[in-house]
């Protein structure tokens, strides 16, 4: 193994890392719902990002970048979602987490195997 691909490897190693650290936070919410009596909120926004683009772009022009951002960003597209939910939904929604970044984690140890030649 060269300096590039350890560098490369140690790179991986650390996303493995806070990916695992993620998915230890992800199970102790899931124990707290399953062990207390407790209120569950879903919040969701969603942000244009091309609406974000237009806003980089206004900031990077002269006399305009001292007022447009300031208008542009107000008229950001941001949409929430604020919902009590249950408790069963809020497991449901915890095991899609905890599944997404146990994938995330898969993908990771299968590219750190390839460079090290690990089995």
């Amino acid at each position: 193994m060269n300096i590039r691909e350890l560098e490369r490897a140690t790179k991986i190693f650390e996303k493995i890392k806070d990916i695992d650290k993620q998915i230890n936070e992800l199970d102790k919410f899931a124990m707290s719902v399953v062990n207390g009596n407790v209120k569950c909120n879903l919040f969701l926004t969603v942000e244009d990002l091309s609406q974000q683009e237009i806003d980089e772009t206004m900031e990077n022009l002269s006399f305009e970048s001292m007022f447009m951002p300031m208008l542009a960003k107000k008229n950001r597209v941001t949409k929430e979602l604020k919902s009590e939910i249950t408790e069963n939904y809020a497991l449901k929604i915890l095991a899609i987490f905890l599944n997404d970044k146990k994938e995330q984690r898969q993908k990771l140890v299968n590219k750190l195997e390839s460079i090290t030649n690990i089995n």
